[in-house]
């Protein structure tokens, strides 16, 4: 028997702004397409003065916030809080969103479509799961979530000894020529302990070239929230040494130790409308860092993307605002400090400079006794009383 749908009272519907359709249409322009009011008014058709007023409540309820409170005329980006086109149901909530690491989020989340900003059901209400993209859009107690892309996931094998069995390869022209042989699998864990990742349709690719023979073993790309990077990473590993094992059992290969075919790279969405603008005009731009690279693009067409080559490295700038706030605290505590023990120094430098007055003062009263006359012998002192 299935369990019951959670009621507790930290599983309750979860607090959010709803907009009517017209509004989230407002919101949308504003903030996905950087239009100005007046290019709103004529693309809805409506008086400029009514653009203006939806503009105000929206920036009122926290959604937007000017650019440049002096621009004109004034665009607008979106907050991290998400609104909710009224009408919209809530899902269903089960109970083993109950533990972190089967749930899509610690509180109740609403999943909403990017372009309407309606809710989106579940697949099941017995399951957490839900369909991940840049496309859908989540959050928690109004707020959003973002996503982290993880992709190129792939491990290479050198072929040892090739299989005398037939295999159905699907032949494709690979770069400089290369002719690459390509067959897919999809191989199921249902231990997994994230739902997303119970199964997962692996790519195997033979490249062949006059100086070398492997197999190149490809992950799916997946969309993970922050706190299951670290573990889907291990369950991906187990899943690529699992599909290296399968197939040579399966076809009689003999194949080396599968080892890091290239970096496993984390992106995100950006969401900072100029660096957006920036990405869209230059193209692609890459730098390299101490744990391996980072790179701004818009691999993901119409979803510029900030994209690194360590799980460090991306949980670092999904936290750069709070942990700008929290050095900017430090550095204000840091300084006060600074300021205590200059006062201080400036205290003992004081004393320290009387003590020497004092010491020069002590040492020129020696010296000027020891310049003074002898006192008279007892030679001088003796009377003749004859």
């Amino acid at each position: 028997m299935g369990q019951k749908p959670d009621n507790g009272t930290d599983r309750t519907t979860c607090s959010c702004i709803r907009l009517s359709k017209k509004q989230y249409r407002v919101y949308s322009l504003l903030t996905k397409q950087y239009m100005s009011q007046e290019q709103v008014a004529k693309k809805l058709h409506r008086t400029r003065q009514t653009i203006n007023e939806h503009t105000k409540r929206l920036e009122t309820l926290g959604l937007i916030e000017p650019k440049d409170p002096n621009g004109n005329p004034k665009s607008y980006r979106p907050t991290f809080i998400i609104p909710v086109v009224s009408g919209s149901s809530t899902p269903v909530v089960s109970g083993p969103t109950k533990q972190m690491l089967r749930s899509v989020g610690k509180h109740p989340i609403l999943v909403r479509d990017l372009s309407s900003g309606r809710i989106k059901k579940w697949r099941s209400p017995r399951k957490v799961g839900c369909k991940r993209d840049y496309n859908t859009v989540i959050s928690a107690d109004g707020h959003f979530i973002q996503i982290v892309r993880a992709n190129s996931i792939a491990h290479s094998c050198a072929v040892i000894k090739e299989s005398p069995l037939k295999i159905p390869w699907e032949i494709v022209d690979g770069m400089r020529g290369m002719r690459q042989y390509v067959y897919r699998h999809r191989f199921r864990n249902r231990n997994s302990a994230l739902f997303n990742l119970k199964e997962l349709d692996v790519t195997f690719v033979r490249q062949k070239t006059a100086n070398s023979d492997e197999l190149i073993i490809y992950m799916p790309e997946k969309y993970l929230f922050e706190y299951e990077l670290q573990q889907a990473t291990r369950i991906l590993n187990t899943y690529i040494w699992k599909a290296w094992k399968w197939f040579q059992k399966t076809f009689k290969f003999i194949l080396s130790n599968p080892s890091p075919y290239r970096p496993t790279e984390y992106a995100h969405e950006i969401l900072d409308p100029k660096l957006k603008k920036f990405v869209h005009e230059q193209g692609m731009v890459k730098v390299k860092t101490e744990r391996g690279y980072a790179s701004v693009d818009e691999s993901k067409k119409g979803f510029p993307e900030k994209e690194y080559t360590s799980i460090e490295e991306v949980e670092a700038d999904l936290h750069m605002p709070e942990r700008l706030l929290k050095l900017e605290l430090k550095t204000e505590k840091l300084t006060e400090q600074i300021n205590i023990l200059v006062k201080v120094q400036e205290v003992f430098v004081s004393n320290q400079e009387k003590q020497n007055q004092l010491l020069q003062n002590i040492t020129g009263l020696i010296q000027t006794n020891k310049s003074l006359p002898s006192s008279a012998t007892h030679e001088d002192l003796y009377i003749d009383v004859a």
